[in-house]
């Protein structure tokens, strides 16, 4: 199987809309979010938002750990189909470059606009919705040195809050999780007691963000093992199956 699992890029997108709403209503209606930790805006109307299962439309942080768990499978997934350990190794050695672009791009354009003086609005904006638990963000002196340094190591090895882009925090357990999973598929990924393995890491790293690194590494492994469900033979099929319905549907339409 070569080239993108398409389905997992719409699990991504359905993930990165759910984390655009979740800051959405920070901004502007973060009892949605928050409960009565934070002011409401709409009477009981966003509690009721956040204590039911409506509340899951904004549930960022779930949608995260998604994020983890597709980098975890899409990361190994190669490796563990077509057994190759440079794969990981190349994989390992441009992980680093792959992840700083982005980052710098973000980093820059906050550096500019904070220059520019335009983040004073979204202050304006929080103190408002928000009052006074969101005053420190945006609130800082730019400083293109600063910038540069939060751009190539705070966001990956310090990590915590990035002043100019603050949901960079995911930035340091992208990094440091690829890397335990490279690391991983490396030293245990071709071995018959890996699944033991397997589950001492998940208990070492239980109840943190890593642990969603190697569940996805985990499913890496499995969807390329020999069980019958996923041979080769039976995903090519189900494949073909899909795009003679996807025909006919538009034949019908």
């Amino acid at each position: 199987m070569t080239g993108k699992i398409t389905y997992l890029d719409g699990l991504r997108g359905v993930a990165a809309v759910n984390v655009m709403i979740m800051h959405f209503f920070v901004a502007l209606a973060p009892a949605m979010i928050y409960g009565s930790k934070l002011p409401s805006h709409f009477g009981n109307l966003d509690l009721v938002f956040s204590s039911t299962p409506l509340g899951l439309i904004g549930a960022g942080n779930f949608s995260v750990c998604i994020f983890f768990v597709l980098s975890g499978f899409v990361l190994t997934h190669k490796y563990f189909e077509m057994k190759d350990r440079s794969i990981i190794v190349s994989s390992a050695v441009r992980r680093y470059i792959r992840l700083f672009i982005p980052v710098f791009a973000a980093v820059m354009l906050s550096y500019l606009l904070a220059s520019a003086g335009l983040y004073r609005y979204y202050i304006e904006t929080m103190m408002i919705s928000a009052g006074s638990n969101y005053r420190g963000y945006w609130a800082f002196t730019p400083d293109l040195v600063d910038a540069l340094k939060q751009a190539v190591w705070g966001a990956f090895f310090v990590g915590g809050k990035t002043v100019y882009n603050p949901v960079l925090w995911t930035m340091k357990i992208e990094f440091f999780g690829s890397m335990l999973v490279f690391a991983m598929s490396l030293l245990f990924g071709q071995l018959r007691s890996r699944w033991t393995f397997y589950l001492a890491a998940s208990l070492l790293f239980l109840n943190t963000y890593y642990l969603a690194f190697i569940i996805g590494m985990l499913f890496a492994d499995i969807f390329n093992s020999k069980l019958p469900i996923f041979k080769k033979g039976n995903r090519e099929g189900n494949e073909t199956g899909n795009k003679a319905g996807n025909k006919a549907g538009n034949k019908a339409g």
